[in-house]
């Protein structure tokens, strides 16, 4: 036996006349004193970062009907965007903008780029480079740690041990060397050097390599 297909009829609580009709969506504008009967929070509400200011986007693909240029309101629409606005609304009774979607899928917005922030150990021991060759491999990216002086660029390094140190690369002949290795491999993260001073005196320069020194 054949389903018999029934019909409701729900007389609408509200008709906005002034409506501006696109192909999925409308825009009007609500009197404070129809903004409760209107309008529902959501906690469903999609995430975005910014709002319009004194205007809300609603889903009335459950809640509206146009007919002709009117637009007929049967139940109250669940806010997407425009939380703050709807509340502003209400503490002012001011009216409100609305935009509301009639037909169609509401889709997730796609999420947010993040720029990664490298966060260091900055109070981890400092080593000294010494006259003898040091096998480093090189933890980190260039950062700063604060000394007597200021800010220094270091890097995070682990010695032959396995032991985490920082070591300070502002040298003109420590710093370009490490350049040149991070312009050949993209980054300084994970590369091998050795490294040395040429003598004992704070003037003395450095010198590094990727090769195991003979």
């Amino acid at each position: 036996m054949a389903g018999i297909r029934a019909q409701f009829t729900l007389p609408p609580f509200a008709t906005i006349k002034n409506v501006f009709f696109f192909p999925n969506w409308c825009a009007f504008t609500i009197p404070p004193r129809l903004l409760v009967a209107v309008i529902t929070p959501s906690p469903h509400a999609v995430p975005l970062r910014e709002e319009i200011e004194s205007t809300v986007i609603l889903d009335s693909r459950h809640a509206a009907l146009k007919a002709g240029q009117q637009l007929k309101l049967y139940r109250a629409s669940p806010i997407l965007v425009g939380h703050n606005s709807y509340r502003n609304a209400l503490i002012q009774q001011s009216a409100l903008t609305c935009i509301s979607l009639l037909k169609g899928a509401v889709l997730a917005p796609p999420p947010e780029e993040s720029i990664p922030v490298a966060q260091y150990d900055t109070i981890s021991t400092r080593l000294f480079i010494t006259e003898q060759w040091q096998k480093l491999t090189i933890t980190s990216e260039v950062f700063v740690t604060i000394t007597r002086r200021g800010y220094a660029p270091s890097l995070l390094v682990c010695t032959r041990t396995g032991e985490q140190r920082h070591v300070i690369v502002g040298a003109k002949t420590f710093c370009e060397p490490l350049e040149k290795i991070r312009l050949q491999r993209g980054s300084l993260d994970g590369a091998l050097i050795y490294v040395r001073k040429t003598g004992p005196s704070q003037m003395d320069t450095y010198q590094v390599t990727t090769e195991a020194p003979h």
